[in-house]
């Protein structure tokens, strides 16, 4: 991927785009300030107790990591939204197919490019989780499910903008398109997650939060347990969720690329002929 000239141009663009840096420091410094008045309040309290409260701290890490997922179901689908609409609109998506770069090279290369850009707010936040668990293990195997999860969402949430980029000639109407496809499915989940928890962009957050703490007091306030969480909230399940939408998000990658060969009718012209 360091070799696509896509991903390396718009690299080198945003280094020289000071907002994305000053987006990752206020972000940092928010959750940092957010983190460290929890600790702080915690280790007060243990204090004056004699008492650690184990659950705070496992509750602030959980809180960090939905801040992790929110953050990615909102940026990243607009990222890759815009990644070859732009180029579409603009006409210079003519002209790149004109040169020897190929279909693949100009979609994965917007798909990483995007990846990569919420990556530095995910990963640059780690020490501060990291810190959160400092009166507290969390095993070693659902770190490992945690680190997948992370990235075969970033993935999930990214193919379906960069499959609605592919079909739509306007970026406003991309940018319209996939937000409201996320939202459609996030409320399909939470009216029944139990039938459409393969395909949730939330349901990889819910399983991890669920494997990390079992019987934590923070699921019986969101009311995790009206899904009988001991059949549905499974690590089996986590491994059938990973395994579907990678499925998924390869799909839609490769529909991706179809649709970007100009030499090709793209797949949505294709249907309206059909019809």
């Amino acid at each position: 991927m360091i070799t696509n000239p896509i991903y390396k141009r718009d690299l080198k663009l945003s280094n020289k785009n000071i907002r994305i840096a000053l987006a990752v420091g206020i972000f940092n410094l928010s959750i940092l300030m957010f983190a460290l008045s929890n600790i702080d309040r915690y280790v007060s309290d243990a204090t004056l107790n004699v008492n650690i409260n184990y659950n705070g701290f496992l509750t602030l890490f959980m809180i960090l990591l939905c801040i992790d997922f929110t953050f990615i179901l909102l940026i990243l689908p607009g990222f890759t939204a815009l990644g070859i609409s732009v180029e579409r609109e603009s006409q210079s998506l003519y002209l790149l197919m004109a040169t020897k770069l190929k279909p693949k090279d100009l979609v994965l290369g917007k798909l990483f490019y995007a990846i990569h850009t919420v990556c530095l707010f995910i990963i640059t936040t780690l020490p501060i989780k990291l810190i959160s668990l400092i009166y507290m293990t969390v095993s070693i195997d659902k770190l490992i499910t945690l680190t997948a999860s992370y990235a075969v969402s970033m993935l999930y949430v990214a193919s379906i903008g960069i499959f609605i980029s592919s079909i739509c000639k306007k970026s406003n109407i991309a940018i319209e398109v996939v937000y409201v496809v996320l939202i459609a499915l996030v409320l399909m989940s939470v009216y029944n997650f139990e039938n459409t928890f393969l395909i949730s962009p939330i349901s990889l957050l819910l399983l991890n939060l669920y494997n990390i703490s079992r019987y934590n007091y923070m699921f019986n306030n969101f009311g995790i347990y009206l899904f009988d969480p001991e059949n549905v909230f499974s690590i089996h399940n986590i491994r059938m969720t990973l395994a579907i939408q990678l499925f998924i998000s390869l799909i839609l990658v490769l529909l991706s690329i179809y649709n970007t060969d100009l030499r090709r009718k793209n797949i949505f012209s294709l249907w309206k002929k059909n019809k």
